[in-house]
Order: structure tokens, then C-alpha cells, then sequence
């Protein structure tokens, strides 16, 4: 009998064990970062540039600006937990041959952006990127500017609608 109390110690040693390792370790496991350097250079069909958002922390954001001959709209695309825009830029193709511009940025830490990663720096920068997007359209295309999200159930879309229907002064 005791053997038995013993091997269930251990079993719930272990489990506790594997539970604390995942909880301290959670972050990397959630959020697939692969970096890219400042010198990389994109392959993408079709025309797009490089932007870049300092952010008042100090971190340095980057995204493409895929361009549409004659757009009828932008849409700002926030890609998922893993990859960066060497993988998710491809996926700006099926909207520019819909008409429509997409400013496709990296979170923190993604590609070619810098900074200490947190949900308030992502919702923060989201915003930021849709107000940047402001200025330089005409004020038609205020209302079709659209927010993508790779998935409604991870990063993408939840950042994506809450950084569109967060009131400004609510994000630090």
C-alpha cells in the first residue's frame, strides 16, 4: 500500500512539475517569434514598402504597405501567434487583386520589429497603426478602412476588433 501512495506522490510531482514548467514558460509556447534582420529582403509579387512606428517605449515596429493600382480601400491585416511577414505577407495578394491596400504590420519581437512583447504594447500598437493609417487617406476612405485578423481565436482577431472598438483615451 504504500507503494501505491508513492507512486501517486510522484505522478503528482511530475504533473505539478510539468504544470509549473508551462506556466512559467507559457509565452514562448503561445507566441512563435521567428526574427528577421534589418538587411532581410522581401519576395513579394506586386508592389509594397517597408514602414516603420517608433513607439514612445522605444520599440521600433515594422509592417509592408502592399499597394493596389487604384484602391478603393485599405485594410490593416494583423497576423496571427506565429511566423512574420515572410510567411503571412503572402497572404496580401488576394486583397490587392480586390483593389484594396493592406498595411500588414509585425508585432513586437515578429520580423524585423523590436520590443518587450505584452497585450497592452500589442492592443497599443494596433491602434497606432490604424491611426497612422489616417492621414494619408482621403476622407472616403476613412469608412472602408478593414481589420483582418488571421483567426478570430488568436492574436489576429482579437487584437483586430479590439483595437477598433477601444475608445483612444482607454489605451496607454
Amino acid at each position: 500500500m504504500t507503494w501505491l501512495f508513492g507512486a501517486l506522490a510522484f505522478a503528482a510531482l511530475c504533473y505539478a512539475t510539468l504544470c509549473l514548467l508551462y506556466w512559467l514558460f507559457q509565452e514562448r509556447f503561445i507566441f512563435l517569434r521567428y526574427d528577421l534582420a534589418l538587411r532581410y529582403r522581401f519576395r513579394f509579387g506586386g508592389r509594397y514598402t517597408e514602414c516603420w512606428l517608433d513607439r514612445p517605449d522605444g520599440a521600433r515596429l515594422h509592417a509592408l504597405w502592399f499597394k493596389a493600382r487604384e484602391p478603393k480601400g485599405v485594410v490593416l491585416y494583423f497576423h496571427g501567434h506565429s511566423g512574420n511577414l515572410k510567411r503571412w505577407g503572402r497572404q496580401a495578394a488576394r486583397f490587392v487583386a480586390l483593389g484594396h491596400d493592406v498595411l500588414m504590420p509585425d508585432p513586437r519581437g515578429y520580423g524585423k520589429s523590436t520590443g518587450r512583447l505584452s497585450e497592452a504594447a500589442v492592443l497599443a500598437d494596433a491602434v497606432a497603426w490604424f491611426d497612422w493609417l489616417g492621414p494619408g487617406w482621403p476622407e472616403e476612405y476613412h469608412t472602408l478602412r478593414t481589420f483582418v485578423g488571421q483567426c478570430i481565436r488568436h492574436a489576429g482577431g482579437g487584437t483586430a476588433r479590439t483595437a477598433h472598438a477601444a475608445p483612444r483615451d482607454a489605451i496607454q
